[in-house]
C-alpha cells in the first residue's frame, strides 16, 4: 500500500522514516485487491448500521443513518451536483477528520468510529417509471 501511495504522490518518506501524507485522500482508479477490500468495508459499515437500527431496543440508541435524495433532478444538473458533492462531501469529511484526530486515545481501548458520504445515481429508476407510466398511458 505505500508503494501504491508513494507512486501516486499521497505520501513522502522522510529523512527520519516516517512518512508524511501529502493527499488527504486517495481514491484508486484501478481494480486491485486492496479497493474490493475497501468496498467490503464502506458495504459492510452500511450492513452494520441499518442491522444495528433494526435490531437495537428500545433503550439502545440508533446509530445516524441519513441520505438526501431526488427522484427528479435534471439529468443535465448531475456534473454540477457531482462538483458540490466533491466540494462539500470533502469539506466535511475534513471537519470529521479533525474531530476524530483531536479525540484519539493513546490507549488501547479506542474505538473504531467515522462517516461515510457517497454519491447516489440511478438513472435506470427515474427511466423505468417514465416507461411504466408509458405502458399505463398506452394500454
Amino acid at each position: 500500500m505505500i508503494k501504491e501511495l508513494r507512486a501516486v504522490g499521497a505520501v513522502e518518506e522522510l529523512p527520519d522514516g516516517r512518512l508524511r501524507a501529502l493527499k488527504r485522500n486517495y481514491i484508486p482508479r484501478e481494480l486491485t485487491d486492496n479497493q474490493i477490500r475497501l468496498w467490503g468495508s464502506v458495504l459492510q459499515d452500511v450492513g452494520t448500521t441499518l442491522e444495528h437500527n433494526l435490531m437495537c431496543g428500545p433503550g439502545d440508541r440508533p446509530r445516524f443513518e441519513r441520505r438526501a435524495l431526488s427522484l427528479t433532478v435534471d439529468r443535465k444538473a448531475l456534473p454540477e451536483f457531482e462538483a458540490f458533492l466533491a466540494a462539500e462531501g470533502q469539506a466535511f469529511l475534513e471537519r470529521i477528520d479533525d474531530w476524530l484526530s483531536g479525540h484519539q486515545t493513546k490507549e488501547g481501548d479506542g474505538v473504531r468510529v467515522g462517516a461515510g458520504v457517497y454519491l447516489i445515481e440511478d438513472p435506470s429508476k427515474r427511466n423505468a417509471k417514465r416507461r411504466s407510466r408509458r405502458r399505463r398511458l398506452t394500454s
